[in-house]
């Protein structure tokens, strides 16, 4: 009879780890938060403590505004103003998400069309199409009444574009909430109807 191998205590302590406490997730997900800020930030638990303490306001203020001539095609701008927050990064942690507003994707896209890097328009028209909390609804996207009026009129037209390109998502079977996208085995499966979205009036 072969004879088993003990286990040693620190086995049986990442074996315990594994099976009860590491599945454990709270739907702030502070584990993998406090990874992805470890990559950015020098001190990654004042980082989180300035995510958790509502300081202002519990939402993110809305950046400077930049002027549509300064803006345009300077893509050094752009890179900087995303870089100082590391978007890609911060998009995957949810105490971030949950403070983001519609209203600062908007100005996000906004820059990022006056800058002409289509990349960066794609990856943040895909993230707001995901939000699904009601304030991210298009048609409560909240009158930004910007001094400037070039600026105010591109952010009208974005956000009118905004609920064409949704309603065309949808209509494909997509859903604004990923655990709900609609399959189709052929092509000529007629898909349900969906509440469209609007621009607000």
């Amino acid at each position: 009879m072969v004879p088993r191998h003990r286990l040693t205590w620190r086995l049986r302590l990442l074996r315990f780890l594994s099976l009860y406490i590491y599945p454990l997730e709270t739907p702030l997900q502070l584990r993998g938060t406090l990874t992805r800020l470890r990559h950015n930030y020098k001190h990654p638990f004042l980082e989180l403590l300035r995510l958790l303490l509502p300081i202002p306001t519990w939402y993110f203020p809305l950046p400077d505004p930049i002027p549509f001539r300064t803006m345009l095609g300077n893509v050094e701008l752009l890179d900087s103003r995303l870089g100082s927050v590391n978007y890609p990064s911060m998009r995957s942690i949810p105490l971030w998400r949950a403070r983001d507003t519609p209203l600062r994707s908007i100005y996000r896209i906004y820059e990022a069309i006056t800058a002409r890097e289509c990349v960066v328009i794609g990856s943040e028209v895909e993230y707001f199409f995901y939000q699904t909390r009601k304030a991210w609804a298009i048609n409560r996207i909240l009158d930004p009444c910007d001094s400037d009026p070039v600026r105010y009129a591109i952010l009208a037209s974005i956000v009118e574009e905004l609920a064409c390109a949704f309603n065309w998502r949808m209509g494909l079977g997509m859903r604004r909430d990923r655990r709900k996208h609609i399959y189709r085995a052929t092509m000529d499966e007629v898909l349900p109807p969906f509440p469209p979205e609007t621009a607000p009036a």
